[in-house]
């Protein structure tokens, strides 16, 4: 927000590429669907307690309902990753059930090749990936 107020203007109008893991994933999700940064930190302050049930423990568990029923709320429960036009978006998560982990890209756009090749090559159909389950992905 200090860079918003830095240039006088939205962030999102001044870049073309956003990418992020875990809360930068969310900040940049949710810049891609015209989300204003102020209005994302005040999602975060009033969805917290939703998410996290006010759990205090050292090491506390949370249900994955909450955070997955907020994503819905505020994404909506069926906005694919192509539905993020203005800008290209990279959403980032590891595979941690292989040795070593594999990086994983959820991608907005799909590269210019042949659809058969998406799954080959490891790509995943932006038409296809919901944009909450992406970024629960990589919360």
């Amino acid at each position: 927000m200090a860079i918003q107020r830095e240039i006088g203007e939205p962030l999102r109008n001044r870049i073309h590429w956003m990418a992020g893991t875990s809360c930068g994933g969310i900040m940049a999700s949710s810049m891609s669907v015209g989300i204003d940064l102020s209005d994302a930190l005040r999602i975060y302050i009033v969805i917290r307690k939703r998410i996290f049930g006010g759990n205090t423990q050292m090491f506390p568990k949370h249900s994955s309902h909450g955070i997955e029923t907020c994503l819905q709320e505020v994404m909506g429960p069926k906005t694919p990753m192509a539905k993020c036009t203005a800008h290209k978006l990279v959403v980032t998560t590891a595979k941690v059930t292989l040795a070593p982990s594999q990086l994983i890209l959820f991608r907005s756009y799909a590269p210019r090749i042949d659809p058969k090749e998406f799954e080959q090559l490891g790509y995943f159909n932006p038409n296809k990936i919901l944009l909450w389950k992406t970024i629960r992905c990589t919360s």
